[in-house]
Order: C-alpha cells, then sequence, then structure tokens
C-alpha cells in the first residue's frame, strides 16, 4: 500500500477533542479508494471529511480473481487523536471522572437521574478515551431505561473502542455487543465480535468458552430460516445490513432507493425490485441501501445459508 497522506497531521492542538468514523469503502481495479461512506462516527467531532480525502490518498494492491484485479470492500476504523503541546492527550479529565462515576452509582437505582446525569458526562467528553467510556456508560443507562435501539448504538461504539477501555470494562462491552447481536439476528457481527476476544488485553478466553460463542450463532443460523430486517433510512443515514442467507428480498414505496451488494470479492449494483441471490462465491456479504429522502425499507432472508463462520473465525 502507498500512502501519498502527510506525516504530520495539521492540528492547532488548541482543543483536547479526538475523533474516529468507522468506514465501508471500495477498492477499485487500479487500488484507489472510492464510493468511500462513513457508517458512523464520533458524536463530538465530523472529520468524515478527512477521513475520506485520507483513504483517497492511499493506493492499496486491489484484490484479484485468477490474477484479474476485481473490485472489492473494505472497511475501516479511522481514529483521529492528537498529542498536545504540553504532552499527552490519553486520560480523563477529573470533571469527567466525577459525572462517570456519579452517572454509574445512579444507574441501577434511578435510571432517570442517571440520564441526566449522563449529559454531563457527555458535555465533559473530549478525546477518545472519555468517548469509550462515555458509551459504555450510556449502554447501561439506556439498558436500565430499556431504549433498546440507543442501547445497540453505544454499546457497539463501545466495543469499537474498545482499545481505550480498562480490561473489565473491554470485556463487558464485547460480551454486552455479542448477546446483543445474536439477540437481532446479526450473524456476522456476532461473529465479529467473538473472534475480538481473542485480541482482548489482559482476558483469557477458554477454547471452551470460544467455541460456545461460536455454537450460539451456529444455532441461532439454524433456528431462523427467514431473517426480517427493518430499517428507517435517509440521505445521511444509509442502510447496511450483514448477509446470513443467499435469497435477500428488499421491499420498499420509495422510488428514491438504490442497492449496492459489497464483499471481499465481488461488488455490484443491484435491483431492489427482485428477489436478489447472493453468489455463493461471494465472500463476508453486506447490502449498502441509500435514499436521497426518508423512507422505510424492510429486508427478508431466506433459502441457503450463505455466511461461511471459517471466514471470520480462525
Amino acid at each position: 500500500m502507498e500512502n501519498a497522506n502527510k506525516k504530520y497531521r495539521e492540528d492547532s492542538f488548541a482543543s483536547r477533542v479526538e475523533s474516529y468514523a468507522y468506514i465501508s469503502f471500495v477498492i477499485n481495479k487500479e487500488g484507489k479508494a472510492t464510493d468511500i461512506v462513513v457508517l458512523n462516527k464520533s458524536d463530538f467531532r465530523d472529520i468524515s471529511g478527512v477521513a475520506k480525502q485520507w483513504l483517497k490518498n492511499l493506493t492499496y494492491q486491489p484484490a484479484r480473481i485468477y490474477d484479474k484485479p476485481i473490485n472489492s470492500e473494505q472497511r475501516l476504523l479511522w481514529r483521529y487523536d492528537k498529542a498536545l503541546s504540553s504532552g499527552s492527550n490519553d486520560g480523563i479529565s477529573p470533571r469527567f471522572a466525577q459525572s462517570y462515576e456519579k452517572t454509574k452509582s445512579l444507574v441501577k437505582d434511578n435510571a432517570v437521574k442517571a440520564e441526566h446525569e449522563l449529559n454531563n458526562v457527555k458535555q465533559a467528553t473530549k478525546n477518545l478515551t472519555e468517548q469509550a467510556f462515555y458509551a459504555f456508560i450510556s449502554s447501561f443507562v439506556y439498558a436500565q431505561a430499556k431504549d433498546w435501539p440507543r442501547y445497540g448504538e453505544h454499546v457497539f461504539d463501545a466495543w469499537m473502542l474498545k482499545d481505550f477501555l480498562d480490561n473489565h470494562s473491554a470485556y463487558t462491552a464485547t460480551k454486552n455487543l455479542f448477546d446483543y447481536a445474536l439477540y437481532k439476528q446479526d450473524h456476522r457481527l456476532a461473529l465479529e465480535v467473538a473472534n475480538s476476544f481473542k485480541t482482548l488485553s489482559g482476558i483469557e478466553i477458554s477454547a471452551q468458552v470460544y467455541q460456545s460463542y461460536y455454537d450460539s450463532v451456529q444455532q441461532s443460523i439454524e433456528q431462523h430460516k427467514e431473517i426480517t430486517k427493518r430499517y428507517s433510512i435517509s440521505e445521511e443515514s444509509p442502510a447496511y445490513h450483514a448477509i446470513t442467507r443467499r435469497e435477500v428480498q428488499l421491499e420498499t414505496v420509495s422510488d428514491n432507493v438504490e442497492a449496492q451488494l459489497r464483499c471481499k470479492n465481488h461488488v455490484e449494483n443491484v435491483s431492489i425490485t427482485e428477489m436478489l441471490l447472493i453468489p455463493s462465491t461471494a465472500i463476508d456479504c453486506r447490502l449498502l441501501i441509500r435514499a436521497t429522502e426518508d423512507t422505510e425499507l424492510t429486508i427478508v432472508e431466506s433459502g441457503a445459508v450463505h455466511i461461511k463462520l471459517g471466514e471470520i473465525l480462525d
């Protein structure tokens, strides 16, 4: 890979605020990053434009089949951190620590007060360490409030930023996201999360426990012969749907919707009005669905199992 980006960031270092973006992009036959889509990003600073430009300045070795270059999808967690002129920007501030501990003490007994105090945590959140812990404690607050969509968002953020959490919190975030992904029948995410247990610092997962995660995913796939997911999408918020089964039907009332199948070895624009049959040779596939207006989308999967457990687990 060739990197044409400047070695040093241009930054005033006037703020402690750091950022991240979770990105899907297509590496074309010339090895350039194209069709870059930000799937998730920091609530504290939007660096989407910077991340996209950084990717455009890279040149990859394109994927190949029978020595011929092909288009392929890649995903990246792009982190924007800082080194302050006065020293490291790691760690947490006293203000953040105080609000965090107060929220933590309120979670079990008073969800309303905990959610109110969570606003103080958010106001004190600056760097990626604080953002990781903010996402982590938020997941507990919204679980207690039974606000499951917001719980899912924050537990995913905590898992993405788990390298900034302490060992125990990183393990808890990973376990919670695995359980949530399995409940939502997002089997690819469940496998990816299960595999990430291996990389947790200071945590040892026995072969038996790890196998139990694998078995849980396999059992869920076998039990759910048909998977139905519903998304609210807009121009700013596309749907990014991981594929479990080969036959996929998209249902929407809008004419302003376009869909693209993105796999590690296959990229294809697909019809939203016809049954989609995922190629059996395609690897690690997801559907990216975009719209130019707010609309609702339903995805129904059926047929043969497409997900290959060995793609992610090793």
